[in-house]
């Protein structure tokens, strides 16, 4: 059991990022996470970019809402195999209303995101498991898909697989310190041999997965799938209706093919935290000086549960406190106003060095740093997470850069 692993644990849970507890039900006990204030910001906005990358910057999406299935049902025995298929088939439910809406011209997708059962959620504290890492992120009961059904013309299947693809390996190595890390696998034999990064095309196979590398071997966050027109087939019989499309151009009718993006928010989460942790090494200023770790979350400005703190320095008189509190509250409410999340810590106790340590701790990228000479002259400090360089920043200027900061670093 390696320190590292034991300090990001405990990192996560001192800054309230990620936390289990122990649920019992009908007499079965297993494990959910609990997620504070960061964490609960941070899965918001990793939900987020999916929902812009998979729904608001892709043409004819659909997203649609389903019921949560119930835990009790899990702990009593009665799910069967819920995961995944619960969301799938409730959005495969809805074919025909949102073939109305699309006029019934392909291409077009239908998108949700809802919780799924785990159904091994019971004996999920009776795990006996070496890797304290594996375990803490493994364990939960319930997790959140995020999915994607592209429904497409027969012709050209293996071109858009390929593009989903590649798309969304892309995606997810956008937000990542390592991108090399996020690799394709096939998903029917995960062997060693596969294991290797291989050539995203779909002569490979079009049941693929794309994985994280974590210490103790690759997860998988998501699922790419060729579903083919099988499901649409099976309904067509079942409700004795067609569910044919016209294929754009030709008004052809064609019964689609389905090509399935299933994300895990949990996995995704666990990977990300992964991905961004980092330990920093000190020198301290003592007489003999000497290295000091310092573990903190480098994670994406996309990601963050914030994107700039705001601290104000010790030593200041009641009177310049309560000034620069008032400009605090002035600079959180312009950032606010142009899209960037903001950590007001003007009231809160400390040193510079002990808000530092919290700020990065939190992953936040920027620190703002007033003093009585931002009240005299207009000028405060700018702090870097990444590369703790400070620079003055005038205050007129302030949102304009870190708002071009911040973008420049999203985009």
């Amino acid at each position: 059991m390696g320190s590292r692993s034991q300090n990001l644990i405990q990192l996560l849970k001192i800054r309230g990022f990620i936390n289990q507890r122990s649920l019992t039900l009908n007499d079965k006990t297993v494990l959910v996470h609990h997620y504070g204030a960061p964490g609960t910001l941070m899965r918001h906005n990793i939900k987020r970019q999916w929902w812009k990358a998979m729904v608001l910057l892709q043409s004819n999406v659909f997203p649609i809402e389903v019921s949560p299935p119930q835990l009790g049902n899990l702990l009593s025995g009665r799910t069967g195999n819920p995961t995944k298929k619960n969301l799938q088939n409730e959005c495969r439910d809805r074919y025909t209303d949102v073939l109305t809406l699309a006029n019934s011209r392909l291409p077009f997708s239908i998108s949700s995101v809802g919780e799924c059962l785990c159904p091994d959620a019971a004996d999920a504290v009776n795990r006996d498991d070496s890797n304290v890492e594996k375990t803490f992120f493994l364990q939960h009961a319930v997790t959140t898909e995020m999915l994607l059904q592209n429904y497409i013309p027969p012709s050209g299947v293996s071109r858009i697989f390929d593009y989903w693809l590649q798309i969304r390996l892309a995606w997810w190595k956008k937000f990542s310190r390592n991108p090399s890390k996020f690799r394709v696998i096939s998903t029917p034999n995960q062997t060693d041999e596969q294991h290797k990064d291989c050539v995203i095309n779909s002569n490979n196979g079009q049941n693929m997965s794309i994985v994280y590398d974590f210490s103790w071997g690759p997860e998988t966050l998501e699922h790419v799938h060729n579903i083919g027109d099988e499901d649409l087939k099976r309904l067509q019989e079942e409700r004795g209706t067609s569910h044919v499309a016209k294929t754009s151009g030709t008004s052809k009718n064609v019964l689609p093919h389905c090509i399935e993006c299933t994300a895990s928010l949990e996995m995704g989460m666990a990977a990300f935290l992964v991905d961004a942790y980092h330990e920093r090494k000190t020198l301290t200023t003592k007489t003999k000086s000497r290295a000091q770790t310092i573990p903190l979350f480098q994670i994406h400005p996309n990601l963050s549960p914030f994107h700039v703190a705001l601290v104000i320095t010790t030593g200041q008189s009641a009177t310049t406190s309560k000034e620069l509190c008032h400009v605090c509250g002035q600079l959180e409410r312009d950032l606010k106003a142009v899209g960037v999340s903001v950590f007001n810590a003007s009231e809160h106790v400390g040193t510079l060095a002990a808000h530092f340590k919290r700020n990065d701790q939190l992953g936040i990228p920027y620190t703002l740093i007033l003093n009585e000479n931002t009240l005299t002259d207009g000028v405060l400090n700018s702090r870097d997470r990444d590369t703790e360089i400070k620079k003055p920043v005038h205050v007129s200027k302030v949102v304009e850069e870190i708002n071009k900061n911040v973008k420049a670093t999203l985009d």
